[in-house]
């Protein structure tokens, strides 16, 4: 162990405030765990590598590292850009007087740099042009910019440079005034994407691959950059699409950084005389799709049958593949299986309502709709006699003694529940030993249903025999039920769930004396009876009940 000033010490030793560490004995690999990971001499470093970083590790390889919606970010690979680059906005104040080319000269000659210019525009009296720009150099451009002059006057011309995530697109609401069939896109931009389309359309299949439209070379080499996640860009698709008549049997999307599918709404439209466009197929792989009413753009496509969404949120969301398992192993457990299975089809049932002409999926046949195997593609006229089902019954009972028993014994003990005072009516039913469990369902047990009510008018016969029309509405239970119900999906405390088992009569008289007043309707009861022994009879029990001029069915 090394001795003395501490000044003095040797270079093979390694000195610390709370010990020291001899890296010629410590020829392990423990010193570089220590090192990397920080061992009990750490000051508190965490690792990088964790079980739960598959996200991150995916999303870092697809050059983003920031989480969330992949819609909210637009990173350096998807938008054109080199390592090191940014989108740039260079603004030129009442730059509408000056020739667009004469500017961009200026410019690249005040810059001392060849640069090439994108979606350049005016808009109200300043010149809009962008470019792409090393991210270290953006201020000495802009001081650069400062000393823009007009070549004719000799005046200052005011410049701004700004980093933008990408070009800017006209919207519709740049052109509030002109007419609504008017594209907000330049003419010169609709001609060159005119003869981006032609280029991508296949006549001998009938595709037209649109397919990364924002990284497409012709576009970029006319200086326009024109990304089809923009309104605008989409309705121009539309209007050309409509004006050509077009019967695709394939639409590639993929890969337009689309986060909803709203703006191709119009392709089933046959507005301003057009007759609505035919697609087939369309392929919507590698866009951030995150769920299902985002698809309802393409709602009453003529002729869709087909989509492909993989590699999307959606599917992943609803289709774990094994890298999903692996990364959260409980996911193995049969419940968790059987709850995807059951999400699965909750979101094919949502699919064919937003889509209902959907038959194929990512290339496989979609489950039809819930029919009879019997009625299934089967002539009415060929199938063989069918016997008659037999008579349905408002209940099981076993034998006729055990129905005549239990029929007896709930008349009158509902008819007693149904009087005043309710506790006095029922004490004689219960003992001591008594024990009552009362639970309902929990009211959030359909997460994507609304509980609301629900009236309907039926034709009774009152006193005299006259047909008299009544209202009944269904309504949700008091809330007086949920505060008493022991449902273990509600109640999570084991001392809450012990308390609120009612031991004794008195205590259960006073408990069902405190519930609303009721009224049951024994002609809607039905009763099954699952078990029954000379000790236990074990029964399944529905019926209306009225309460405060409501129904509700328990």
């Amino acid at each position: 162990m090394p001795h003395g000033n501490h000044r003095n010490k040797s270079n093979h030793y390694r000195w610390r405030s709370h010990g020291e560490n001899d890296r010629r004995v410590d020829t392990s690999d423990e010193y570089l765990r220590r090192r990397e990971h920080g061992g009990k001499f750490s000051s508190g470093r965490k690792s990088i590598i964790s079980g739960n970083n598959v996200d991150m590790l995916k999303r870092a390889m697809n050059m983003n590292l920031i989480g969330g919606s992949a819609a909210s970010v637009v990173t350096a690979q998807n938008s054109g850009l080199a390592p090191g680059e940014v989108w740039v906005r260079i603004t030129i104040v009442h730059g509408a007087n000056h020739p667009m080319m004469d500017l961009q000269q200026l410019v690249t000659t005040i810059v001392g740099t060849q640069l090439r210019f994108y979606n350049t525009c005016v808009e109200g009296r300043n010149a809009l042009m962008h470019a792409k720009i090393r991210q270290k150099d953006v201020q000495s451009y802009r001081k650069s910019l400062q000393n823009l002059r007009d070549p004719s006057q000799g005046s200052q011309l005011i410049t701004d440079i700004t980093i933008v995530p990408e070009p800017r697109v006209p919207s519709s609401s740049d052109k509030r005034n002109e007419s609504p069939n008017t594209s907000p896109l330049p003419e010169t931009w609709i001609e060159a994407l005119k003869q981006c389309f032609v280029q991508r359309y296949q006549p001998t299949t009938r595709s037209l691959d649109l397919s990364s439209l924002h990284t497409d070379p012709v576009l970029l080499s006319q200086g326009l950059y024109l990304p089809l996640n923009k309104q605008a860009v989409v309705h121009t698709l539309i209007t050309i699409l409509k004006q050509n008549q077009a019967q695709l049997a394939v639409l590639n999307l993929s890969n337009n950084r689309l986060t909803h599918l709203n703006a191709f709404s119009p392709l089933s439209s046959t507005s301003a005389g057009f007759i609505p466009v035919s697609i087939e197929r369309i392929d919507l792989s590698s866009n951030p799709l995150s769920s299902i009413p985002v698809l309802s753009g393409l709602r009453d496509i003529v002729g869709l049958v087909e989509l492909d969404l993989t590699e999307t949120p959606l599917m992943s969301k609803f289709n774990p593949n094994d890298k999903s398992f692996a990364a959260n192993g409980f996911q193995f457990s049969f419940v968790a299986r059987f709850r995807g299975f059951l999400e699965s089809l909750h979101w094919l049932s949502k699919l064919h309502t937003i889509l209902p002409t959907i038959k194929r999926l990512n290339g496989q046949e979609l489950p039809q709709t819930v029919q009879f195997a019997i009625e299934q593609g089967s002539d009415s006229s060929k199938r063989p006699p069918t016997k008659p089902l037999p008579q349905s019954i408002l209940g099981f009972f076993p034998n006729d003694e055990v129905k005549i028993a239990l029929l007896s014994f709930l008349k009158l003990y509902l008819s007693r529940y149904d009087s005043k005072p309710r506790g006095e009516s029922l004490l004689p039913y219960y003992t001591t030993v008594s024990q009552l469990v009362f639970s309902v369902s929990p009211e959030n047990r359909f997460p994507n249903s609304q509980n609301v009510s629900f009236t309907a008018r039926v034709e009774i016969q009152n006193g005299s025999d006259q047909p008299t029309t009544a209202y009944l509405t269904t309504s949700r239970l008091n809330q007086a039920y949920f505060l008493r119900s022991r449902n273990l999906l509600r109640c999570r405390d084991q001392s809450r769930r012990r308390d609120m088992v009612v031991r004794g009569s008195l205590a259960i008289a006073h408990f069902l004396d405190e519930l609303p007043t009721t009224e049951h309707q024994l002609e809607s009861l039905s009763v099954d009876v699952a078990f029954h022994s000379v000790s236990i009879n074990y029964f399944y029990l529905v019926l209306v009940t009225i309460e405060n001029s409501a129904i509700d069915v328990s």
